[in-house]
């Protein structure tokens, strides 16, 4: 069994860089205390809000407001075990492939602009920057950045709309 092999030891030093790569990937998109409670949570595995408050020291709607964060931009997702019928807290865990996967966000950019263009590019970006979030803020944020940017590409708005239902 993997478990009581030599492979699951090694595993288990593999995973103590991933844990660091993905804290430190939290800390530089959403600061120190969304990194405190991705760490816990990666230290912990599934955690309830109660040893949140515990083993960060920090207070009940802080960690929240670190969770909204998170779970938005899909770091931390939750689940609420029902065992014998009875409900139990709610425990949060992180979603490693994903963590993971943002490393690649960069690439994914730049093969759909050299698909679909600039248009798809701004889509993308912003779909990526905000997380969760609706297809109307989506294209109004993308459609604030062209007219905000002095760049001399031409780029027509009114085809977003189109672009984002037909192509993505």
């Amino acid at each position: 069994s993997l478990f009581r092999s030599n492979e699951y030891k090694s595993y288990l030093s593999m995973s103590l860089p991933l844990n660091d790569l993905i804290v430190s990937i939290v800390d530089d998109l959403f600061g120190p205390i969304c990194a405190k409670t991705i760490n816990t949570l990666l230290r912990h595995h599934r955690v309830n809000m109660k040893d949140l408050i515990v083993h960060t020291d920090l207070d009940r709607r802080t960690i929240n407001q670190a969770l909204c964060v998170l779970i938005k931009h899909r770091f931390v997702t939750f689940e609420e075990p029902v065992v014998d019928e009875k409900r139990r807290p709610v425990v949060y865990s992180v979603d490693v492939n994903h963590a993971v996967t943002l490393i690649m966000y960069p690439l994914f950019v730049q093969i759909i602009k050299s698909l679909h263009g600039d248009i798809a590019e701004i889509i993308i970006e912003e779909i990526l920057h905000q997380g969760c979030t609706t297809r109307g803020s989506i294209i109004k944020t993308c459609k604030e950045r062209v007219k905000a940017s002095n760049n001399d590409t031409k780029i027509n708005i009114d085809t977003m709309d189109d672009m984002f239902d037909v192509r993505l």
